[in-house]
């Protein structure tokens, strides 16, 4: 984690993280915090993440706010499910690395 910082690299990650084990979401999140002041790069780690359970995610998020009145769902249109994805906080990707 200290080389993110001296390298001035945010690290973020996205995905499903509550299937995860416990310890290893605090590391996740240990190092989240650690590199948030990070301004240089940004390195985002799709961890336990597919696409669709990103948009199932994204649309309870949305149905929440519907239901606590935050959100008028006659509002809802294109520019509206953006906000709840998870890459929601951050920059266009440079380059996009897929393993599998």
């Amino acid at each position: 984690m200290q080389e993110f910082v001296r390298e001035d690299v945010r690290v973020r990650f996205i995905g499903d993280r509550y299937r995860l084990e416990p310890g290893l979401r605090a590391l996740m999140e240990e190092t989240e915090e650690m590199t948030a002041h990070c301004t240089r790069l940004n390195l985002t780690i799709a961890i336990n993440y597919g696409g669709r359970d990103e948009v199932a995610r994204a649309m309870r998020r949305l149905a929440r706010d519907v239901a606590e009145g935050r959100l008028d769902p006659d509002t809802v249109d294109e520019q509206t499910l953006p906000r709840y994805l998870d890459t929601r906080v951050l920059p266009d990707p440079d380059l996009v690395i897929r393993t599998s």
